[in-house]
């Protein structure tokens, strides 16, 4: 039962993912 989710993981998951949209508009410039 998850009430609230653990906000370090979440942040990791969304800077990744961040990280890779990012990487990939670089890379289609």
């Amino acid at each position: 039962m998850m009430v609230k989710p653990p906000l370090k993981k979440l942040e990791n998951q969304v800077d990744s993912k961040y990280t890779l949209v990012t990487l990939a508009a670089k890379r289609a410039r």
